[in-house]
């Protein structure tokens, strides 16, 4: 497998913000994200919504309204810094966020992101070789299946799948009839699985209600020494915190918002050892554009000189990247 840096799928590096945004067809999601009414559009009632009066990570009663995007609001927690959408849609309500006219289909099935993410998942899959050679995997939230294919190329035996949208899986290409794919997101892992080698899950965690489950049951459907790889949106990027409302991160899809503060205590509590952090997605140009006063997302920016300081490699050491990328290691009973 040929060596890839996390730059080599960064869209805002590859192609500059603007023409990637125009090539993947997220500059109709981001409209669609910060100009509709969110609850309208997915006839989100208030017998849909849940009021929360504790921090769903630690129970913390001191939770502040953090963000307000129309009637979107977000709150952060004072003890542990985790967002949390507040009101949010109720488990039983969720489908109608994910119907089959996702907004989203579009962006995972088009020959540039297919691209980038072919390369994000090779980048993965070489760095969870550092610690393992799986051969067996399940992802969560599979999307189009490239990281299955990868997986199949670099020779993994057993390789299974979840994705609910059963569109993408008859559209996509990347799914091989070797694959088991599941379709019900019902997540409770460890009745169907165990000694999973290599358990994934790429922009899935920040969408799920009771999250706290969810990773328990990864922990028991690994083998001992086995691998856990997540990718989630980062509450406390660069971009978060410049942009703010008008980033597209805070939508009424995403129930959850991490930060290294909070996941990396939280895995560890479940049982996890982390052998690897990082960020990744530096979204320099959208920074670099809303500190210039243009539109993040529909301009390029100027790069005007007292800028030079933002380099995406100053974004990652201080851990301000959009994604959070950790590995962690089911850990050994002492």
């Amino acid at each position: 497998m040929k060596e890839y840096h996390k730059n080599d799928f960064d869209g805002n590096l590859v192609y500059g913000g603007k023409t990637y945004h125009g090539l993947t067809g997220r500059i109709d999601v981001i409209t669609d994200v910060n100009e509709s009414d969110e609850f309208e559009k997915h006839n989100i009632s208030d017998k849909d919504l849940e009021t929360l009066k504790q921090c769903p990570m630690c129970n913390g009663e001191e939770i502040n309204e953090f963000i307000r995007k129309k009637r979107l609001k977000v709150y952060r927690c004072n003890s542990c810094d985790f967002g949390f959408l507040n009101p949010r849609v109720k488990k039983e309500s969720s489908f109608k966020l994910y119907d089959q006219s996702s907004r989203y289909e579009s962006l995972y099935l088009n020959e540039t992101s297919n691209k980038l993410d072919k390369i994000k998942f090779q980048y993965v899959f070489q760095l969870v070789k550092r610690f393992i050679s799986p051969q067996s995997v399940l992802d969560i939230g599979s999307s189009s299946g490239i990281f299955l294919n990868t997986c199949a190329e670099e020779g993994v035996q057993i390789i299974h799948g979840i994705e609910a949208d059963t569109s993408q899986i008859k559209r996509s290409p990347f799914y091989q009839k070797n694959f088991h794919i599941e379709t019900s997101m019902d997540l409770d892992l460890s009745k169907k699985y165990n000694n999973l080698e290599l358990v994934t899950m790429f922009d899935v965690l920040e969408h799920i209600i009771d999250f706290k489950k969810t990773l328990t049951e990864i922990h028991l459907s690994l083998a001992k020494q086995g691998i856990f790889a997540i990718i989630v949106p980062n509450f406390y990027s660069l971009a978060s915190r410049i942009i703010r409302d008008k980033s597209p991160t805070f939508n009424i899809e995403h129930t959850n918002y991490f930060s290294m503060k909070n996941l990396i205590p939280l895995l560890e509590t479940l049982g996890f050892e982390i052998v690897h952090k990082e960020t990744v997605i530096s979204e320099i140009s959208n920074i670099k554009n809303y500190l210039e006063f243009n539109d993040p997302y529909f301009a390029e920016p100027k790069n005007e000189q007292w800028t030079n300081f933002l380099t995406p490699e100053w974004i990652h050491e201080n851990l301000l990247g959009s994604r959070l990328f950790v590995i962690a290691r089911k850990k050994q009973k002492d």
